[in-house]
């Protein structure tokens, strides 16, 4: 694990333990007995500070498909509402003495919408936590837009004999996201939209290897001030 720094987000002064994540295939599989550990240490705090969270994405469709976590998947998947943001930030400090570590904070955003992903780490899998923002008639998550029926309110499923909160209608969730055949497992499946992971890959990529040129590195930091991007 990198050494401890801080990192300031929305005025808040927090312990960040900055490490650079892949999710492009290459990342070690679920431990899952480790990620049932660190969904349920984040749930015990996240209940405690009366946040609601949601399961999404590659986790969500475990819970719904499998009643567990996907053996192909890398990290949990959850989403809250922009709203709670602030909550989350405070609850920053008690997940690191849980173990939970702050080790990603990753912001594409326009016109102030788009992708916002907090990640916590322990024994080596992470939590990625996406914040849900209102569009007009829907919601953005993860930089794509998903209709209000499934957020404007919200059902219950349990998972590892505890009970979370998931979109409405997991089952047409599941399928607007990886299509119909979502029910049916296949070999090396990975929990997240592929669209967005080869998105993420791409820019991560640029940043890391066009940031090596002083020239070009000035150029990028002036764009991605014009244009609200930060990568931490």
């Amino acid at each position: 694990m990198n050494s401890k720094k801080t990192i300031t987000i929305k005025g808040k002064k927090l312990p960040y333990y900055p490490r650079m994540l892949t999710n492009d295939g290459s990342e070690p599989r679920l431990n899952i007995p480790v990620a049932r550990e660190n969904l349920s240490i984040f749930k015990d705090i996240a209940d405690k500070y009366s946040l609601p969270i949601i399961l999404i994405y590659g986790t969500l469709l475990g819970a719904v498909r499998e009643s567990s976590f996907l053996k192909h998947d890398s990290d949990t998947d959850i989403t809250i509402h922009e709203k709670n943001e602030y909550i989350l930030l405070n609850m920053i400090p008690e997940l690191e003495e849980a173990g939970l570590l702050f080790v990603r904070y990753h912001k594409v955003v326009f016109f102030n919408k788009g992708m916002i992903t907090y990640s916590f780490m322990r024994n080596e899998m992470w939590i990625d936590i996406y914040i849900m923002q209102k569009a007009f008639n829907g919601y953005i998550i993860f930089g794509k837009k998903y209709p209000k029926e499934y957020f404007k309110r919200l059902a219950f499923i349990s998972f590892y004999e505890r009970e979370y909160l998931v979109p409405y209608n997991p089952e047409g969730f599941l399928a607007l996201v990886y299509g119909n055949g979502w029910k049916i497992p296949k070999p090396g499946e990975h929990g997240s939209p592929i669209k967005h992971i080869l998105l993420i890959r791409i820019y991560n990529y640029m940043s890391k290897w066009f940031s090596k040129l002083p020239f070009i590195k000035n150029v990028i930091k002036k764009i991605i001030r014009f244009m609200k991007i930060t990568n931490y």
